[in-house]
């Protein structure tokens, strides 16, 4: 069953500024930084619902940003960038915002971290859960997960590696999602798809799980290896199925539920217990996913402009579409 909704639609004015790349809204859906030729241009929304322009962050000369993230407000106003260098070579910038700039000149975010360890891309920023600190992951074209860890979060001065692992089979990262659901360990998603340059190389999705008795990441489990997965969403909270998860490949939303069994010492590998509960066809390719906050309807958007909301029916457990956005036959 499918059904018209009508939206209303605000639109930012983009005058005097280029098409933007890449676009990261902050926990409340009130703030938005955009990517352009300019640097990094950040929006508020405000009481009539109109976007307006509240600040710019400028990019070093030489560089150009890929992706964006925010950190959750528990922590204040924090961007996370992923800047590569025209030259080769790629860095991760964290910057906080002032409320009281020392000059009207001055700009009111400051750096206050760069890590210049990637040598690919930057693919995919994401900061951690609330419940979890202030963590950044970040997914680099040459294969690594990296993550970062701010060890005063009043000031957010001091920043540092945390650790790094490469993702199995030499497959090449396309997103990185942590687990939303509270009380839990971190575990984090990683989409793959197969290295160019790698003989039968494996994709499909890998969990690691953070050990915090042995200060390490493991690899739990992996699903879908023989796919190419573009976007993989967490569920925000956990179902009586377990943790679920809803990857992205080609025509199909493949929606599992995951429980991850923790090792019992530091030789022990932790088990993800993966089942494959629905895969959701469309007629055009699927670029992303997302849940609403309850974890009953799934959101997918496909290439052809249209959007799909998908919800369990509760009598017989089929997953069905009960409304399309801009239908355009997917």
């Amino acid at each position: 069953m499918s059904e018209d909704l009508s939206l209303n639609v605000t639109s930012a004015s983009l005058s005097n500024i280029s098409v933007p790349t890449d676009v990261a809204y902050n926990h409340y859906g009130n703030r938005m930084a955009t990517v352009s030729s300019e640097g990094i241009v950040v929006w508020g929304k405000g009481g009539a619902e109109e976007w307006t322009y509240t600040s710019l962050i400028q990019v070093p000369d030489g560089h150009r940003c890929l992706k964006l993230a925010w950190a959750h407000p528990e922590f204040g106003s924090v961007l996370a960038a992923g800047i590569q260098q025209l030259a080769g070579g790629s860095s991760v910038h964290i910057w906080q915002e002032r409320d009281f700039p020392g000059s009207p000149d001055e700009s009111s975010w400051q750096l206050r971290a760069r890590f210049d360890e990637a040598c690919g891309p930057v693919v995919d920023l994401r900061f951690s859960p609330a419940d979890k600190g202030l963590w950044l992951v970040a997914a680099g074209g040459d294969g690594a997960i990296r993550l970062y860890s701010c060890l005063g979060t009043l000031e957010l001065e001091t920043w540092q590696m945390q650790s790094a692992f490469q993702v199995q089979h030499q497959a090449a990262p396309t997103c990185v999602q942590w687990r939303l659901s509270d009380h839990h360990q971190p575990l984090l998603a990683v989409a793959t798809h197969p290295s160019p340059h790698v003989t039968k190389a494996q994709a499909g999705v890998h969990l690691w799980l953070y050990e915090e008795a042995f200060l390490k990441w493991s690899m739990a489990g992996s699903l879908l290896d023989t796919q190419c997965v573009d976007w993989i969403a967490w569920a925000p909270m956990s179902t009586p199925m377990g943790d679920l998860l809803a990857a992205t490949s080609g025509l199909e939303v493949v929606l599992s539920s995951i429980r991850v069994s923790r090792g019992v010492d530091s030789s022990s590998v932790p088990a993800a217990h993966i089942k494959e509960e629905a895969r959701l066809v469309h007629t055009s390719k699927v670029v992303q996913a997302e849940w609403n906050m309850s974890a009953t309807t799934l959101a997918t958007s496909c290439e052809n402009g249209a959007v799909c909301l998908w919800s369990q029916n509760l009598e017989s457990g089929e997953w069905l579409r009960v409304a399309t956005v801009n239908d355009g036959n997917a």
